[in-house]
């Protein structure tokens, strides 16, 4: 990501509710509604999606400074997954998402 190989972000969920339309021009359109379950969020080269975006942050300097000052170990790597995850999937369930 650094580099800018991986720039985007690809997901996979399931829909629990939906709208298609057509426009003028005979396009379809999908809403989605709601999502029913969040399986996978990953950032890739190739999405399905071309809008969406994934970028790196600098937050290892600020844990060391954490755990030199005594404070409470940082939650796992699997934890902060899992709450990234949740986090996704309560904004897609809120957010009207036009696919």
């Amino acid at each position: 990501m650094r580099r800018g190989d991986v720039s985007q972000m690809s997901f996979a969920f399931s829909v629990e509710e939906d709208e298609w339309t057509e426009d003028e021009s005979g396009m379809l359109w999908r809403r989605l509604v709601r999502a029913r379950a969040l399986y996978d969020v990953s950032p890739v080269d190739l999405p399905c999606l071309s809008q969406t975006t994934v970028d790196v942050r600098a937050k290892s300097a600020e844990l060391r400074a954490q755990r030199g000052n005594g404070q409470e170990q940082p939650p796992s790597s699997q934890d902060q997954t899992r709450a990234r995850l949740e986090g996704l999937r309560r904004e897609l369930m809120l957010k009207e998402i036009e696919v």
